[in-house]
């Protein structure tokens, strides 16, 4: 009777390691992103207007 448990411990397990890696990815793509866009003039002004807002 063991088995099935098992077997769903090891699939729950198996989803939660891959959610985690998803979300690890999708962080650090985001990263990327932001320090793409800081190292360039324009990328540095479209950040600055999405967090203070559109300044003149």
């Amino acid at each position: 009777m063991k088995l099935p448990h098992l077997l769903f411990v090891r699939k729950l397990k198996t989803a939660l390691a891959a959610a985690a890696a998803t979300a690890a990815l999708s962080a650090c793509a985001l990263a990327a992103t932001a320090f793409n866009l800081t190292i360039t003039r324009e990328g540095y002004e479209i950040l600055r207007d999405i967090t203070y807002g559109d300044t003149p």
